[in-house]
């Protein structure tokens, strides 16, 4: 198998580069900036790149040649071993050499390596032109997330609840779309229904074929007098779409159409999308309401066929009789939430359209970005950050005269004569058109949906968080001023874990405070230093005048001294503070666009790669033995595949890094939520600052470890998806790059915090020399002063008295 899917590809890369490359989808856009990168990097290559450096094609010309020679002795080999075993067996080129291939791959080869004006040969110039189609490639799938999010869709977020009462303060009710949904449940049942009881009275009766009721469910048009046209949707001129339960079916069955009711809708905002919504079923109807019924029918189709299998066995031979209760297993909890919650997550990008105006301004990036190309979505990734989170702010609210169910069986027709009559009392008593067991469902479901653990949210209120770290004692109020505004920090750290948003500017709010907290005790303390070092100071002055400035001197020195005790302790706290607050507040967000920088070098180093390797693959080409047809060339077409492909799966791991980053904060904010009740504690210490430190070095540290993680997914996705085609890619250099810059980044913050220990040290020195000096000028004037009642005038004062 490998070896046929290496052949497809090697015959697509090889033979249609050009035919491909002139394709809309693998044509790069005239602004890509990765194309000027690698026209400045290989110059000209004939007709592909235009640049003015040279070097590259100059140096292969040369290395060409000389693979040329190594050709003409493989060839020479070949041709003395074929004519020797043609000779010895008998068979042109032996038994064992393809007499087909084995010729045309010497030409082939050879052919390969014909040299070009540019210095580059004919097997240089395809694998550019194999590289230029990945950047389309890449290009491509860039353009359809930008187009994704221009029309208002969002790559991740917190999921808004049907209910207002997990949206906060006038979150929209859209409960109603449970009910809308449950009726086309019901509409399902009964069909299914019926179609078991078609094939429990055909099944003896050859002569009939019972259709299948599923693929009957066609979207269909809603014309302009609100009826069904039977027809696919006409944009020009229907205002919405149509599914009947069942559809249109053949034969003497198509009297049942929508015999178990329809649902209709109306395009939103009354227009529809012109598709622009991705329609991945392929269906007839592109606008985003059709696909999010369509999407409902697909979602409840399991659970109707289950129920109506129940009411209705198709291979019984006397169907029994049942009565459904509330309690019955088959009565899934939150099927119609999360099928409600399906149409809502596919109709909100349309929803939205009502705050067009104010999304633009957040929306002005996107034309220079898809100009600008694929290699530019790391430096991008901020911009599309805000606009996610700008458009998930919104509470989105469903028009409620936008979708019309329709379920109201008439059991006493002829219709429904037609089967089993046991089947028809079961209908009857457990599908009535109200009041039924499946009516009471849905009001379960309706209660299930403000429930905020029914279903899934990225940030759910998990409960817990207390406060840690509170500084208390005696000293805790000396140093109240500096730790207090810690204490409101790691309180607002814990608002953040139940909060939704953008995480990575919640971290960087947070760091941002950390630093301020840590500027404001720096600047505190020094300047308490230097305050009590001047008032000593002029208090030396004045000892002379002011005898009781003695006990005044002993106090400030004191406390310079309980400064000197406690400023190690300082000093370590401001450059823990000090180097977490900048690893949250320029470190973290920094992570993505340098991992996706770091893994653009790495592919632009892997297209040079394979362009000066590949005068190799003629040279492998042409080894006799091997594959028929690609002789020892396999793994070179498998690194030409990769780096192809590269670009477009790196776009795939951007995506896929963002939404990772938001669900990894996520977790670990829940879990420390948790967490916290129990560290809130052992936070015992005078201080209060050993339980905030410990904290939040182990939150910040392994934040960054885990955003880390999923910002690797941008070069993990390339390299893990090319293994199941059998390739190896070595490991990059991605995460070795973040570690330095971490680590020089970190090596900044602790000089500065050295720097700032210097300073208090500084001062402390100097107010302690201060304090010394004085005090010993105080005793020389209190000396003075006792010395002059006994000493006469023609004594030494250093003399002691008799």
């Amino acid at each position: 198998m490998k070896k046929v899917l290496v052949g497809v590809l090697g015959l697509l890369f090889s033979l249609f580069p050009v035919a491909l490359l002139a394709d809309d989808i693998l044509a790069p856009p005239a602004g890509d900036l990765s194309i000027s990168y690698l026209s400045i990097i290989f110059g000209v290559v004939d007709g592909l790149l235009h640049g003015q450096n040279q070097v590259l094609g100059t140096m292969l010309g040369s290395f060409n040649s000389v693979i040329l020679i190594l050709m003409s002795t493989v060839l020479s080999y070949t041709l003395f071993v074929s004519i020797l075993n043609t000779a010895h067996q008998g068979e042109f080129l032996g038994q064992k050499w393809s007499s087909v291939w084995i010729p045309l791959r010497m030409i082939g080869s050879v052919a390969l390596l014909a040299p070009k004006a540019s210095g580059y040969c004919l097997i240089q110039i395809l694998v550019v032109g194999i590289i230029i189609m990945g950047v389309g490639a890449a290009d491509h799938s860039w353009q359809a997330l930008l187009g994704y999010m221009n029309r208002n869709g969002t790559i991740v977020g917190p999921n808004q609840a049907l209910g207002p009462g997990q949206g906060g303060q006038g979150t929209p009710d859209n409960t109603f779309l449970i009910p809308y949904f449950g009726s086309v449940l019901k509409s399902l049942i009964c069909m299914d229904t019926l179609h078991n009881g078609w094939l429990i009275k055909y099944r003896h009766n050859s002569g009939i074929f019972v259709p299948d009721v599923a693929s009957s469910l066609m979207v269909t048009g809603k014309g302009p007098d609100g009826m069904d046209t039977g027809k696919p949707i006409d944009y020009t001129k229907d205002k919405g779409g149509f599914i009947n339960f069942p559809g249109q079916l053949d034969g003497t069955f198509a009297r049942y159409k929508s015999i178990c009711g329809s649902v209709n809708w109306d395009f939103i905002h009354g227009k529809p999308d012109n598709g622009q919504v991705a329609n991945p079923a392929n269906l007839t109807a592109n606008d985003s309401a059709s696909l999010g019924v369509r999407q409902v029918t697909l979602d409840l189709s399991a659970f109707a066929q289950n129920i109506a299998n129940t009411l209705a066995p198709p291979y019984a031979e006397t169907p029994p009789s049942v009565h459904l209760d509330k309690g019955s297993s088959l009565l899934l909890p939150n099927a119609l939430v999360y099928a409600s919650g399906d149409y809502f997550a596919i109709v909100k990008p349309a929803e939205r359209e009502v705050n067009e105006e104010e999304a633009k301004k957040y929306k002005d990036f996107i034309p220079e970005a898809e100009k600008t190309g694929w290699i530019m979505a790391g430096a991008e990734w901020w911009k599309i950050m805000q606009l996610n989170t700008f458009l998930q702010k919104g509470a989105v609210s469903v028009d409620k005269n936008q979708i019309h169910p329709s379920f109201s069986p008439n059991y006493d027709s002829d219709a429904f004569q037609d089967i089993d009559s046991t089947v028809l009392d079961n209908l009857k008593r457990n599908l009535p058109a109200t009041s039924g067991v499946i009516d009471s469902f849905i009001q379960d479901e309706i209660s299930r949906s403000n429930d905020p653990n029914s279903h899934n949210q990225l940030f759910p209120n998990t409960g817990g968080g207390g406060d840690i770290g509170q500084v208390g004692g005696f000293m805790g109020k000396v140093f109240g001023a500096i730790f207090e505004s810690e204490s409101d920090m790691i309180k607002q750290i814990n608002a953040t874990l139940k909060a939704g948003g953008n995480p990575i500017e919640k971290v960087m709010q947070i760091g941002d405070s950390m630093i301020r907290i840590a500027e404001a005790a720096w600047v505190l303390v020094i300047g308490l230093i230097y305050i009590l070092t001047g008032a000593g100071a002029a208090l030396g002055v004045a000892a002379s005048f002011i005898v009781p400035a003695g006990p005044i001197v002993a106090i400030i020195g004191a406390a310079i001294g309980i400064v000197g005790v406690f400023a190690p302790i300082f000093i370590l706290w401001l450059t823990i503070n000090l180097a977490l607050g900048a690893i949250m507040a320029y470190y973290v967000p920094l992570i993505i666009p340098l991992v996706f920088t770091g893994a653009s070098i790495t592919w632009l180093l892997a297209a040079v790669t394979a362009t000066i390797a590949a005068p190799l693959v003629p040279l492998a080409l042409a080894n006799p033995e091997g594959h028929d047809v690609w002789g020892k060339s396999e793994p070179a077409i498998m690194l030409i595949v990769n780096v192809f492909f590269y670009p477009m799966l790196m776009i795939f791991g951007f995506a896929t890094a963002i939404i990772l980053t938001w669900v990894s904060i996520s977790l670990l904010n829940q879990v420390l939520s948790l967490a916290l009740d129990f560290t809130q504690k052992l936070s015992g210490d005078f201080l209060g600052i050993v339980s905030i430190t410990t904290f939040l070095s182990m939150y910040v540290y392994t934040l960054v470890w885990m955003i880390t993680r999923a910002a690797s997914a941008i070069f993990e996705i390339p390299k893990q998806t090319m293994r199941w085609l059998g390739h190896h890619a070595e490991s990059g250099q991605e995460e070795g790059m973040l570690q330095q810059v971490r680590g020089g980044a970190e090596q900044n913050v602790r000089e500065l915090g050295h720097t700032g220990s210097q300073m208090v040290q500084s001062g402390q020195q100097f107010g302690s020399q201060t304090i010394g000096a004085t005090k010993r000028h105080m005793a020389e004037s209190e000396s003075r002063s006792s010395k002059g009642t006994s000493i006469g005038p023609d004594q030494d004062d250093d003399t002691p008295p008799q």
